[in-house]
């Protein structure tokens, strides 16, 4: 069985065994960031993590799905210090998908802040 190449690279073909070969070593390329989240989800949680790592894992992840057509990209919200995923058609560099909205995370950071000027922290 013979598997027809991307446009991009012309009108090779592949054979099967090729395309799974690639397939397997776009999976490898993931693995390995994924498992360090993994690993440093729970530094995060027990709040262990500092800032410049956490963007460095961000940015593997980020050129782990250059793989792909469709490109996730993450972001920390300054505000609320809650992460944004943003699914960005890699073609046009249109974000299809943003969560959660990083418009509601800035409403949400203006609330807070509104609590806080009705509400006296100092008790």
């Amino acid at each position: 069985m013979r598997v027809e190449g991307p446009e991009g690279l012309g009108r090779e073909t592949m054979s099967l065994e090729a395309v799974v070969k690639r397939e397997a070593r776009q999976e490898r390329g993931l693995q390995e960031p994924l498992k360090e989240i993994q690993e440093d989800q729970k530094k995060v949680a027990q709040g262990e993590m500092d800032k410049e790592r956490l963007k460095g894992i961000l940015d593997k992840l980020n050129r782990a799905f250059d793989l792909f057509d469709i490109q996730l990209r993450f972001k920390i919200h300054e505000e609320t210090k809650s992460l944004i995923v943003r699914v960005v058609d890699v073609k046009n560099d249109k974000v299809i998908r943003e969560i959660p909205p990083e418009r509601i995370l800035d409403i949400y950071a203006k609330m807070m802040e509104f609590l806080g000027l009705l509400f006296d922290e100092r008790v």
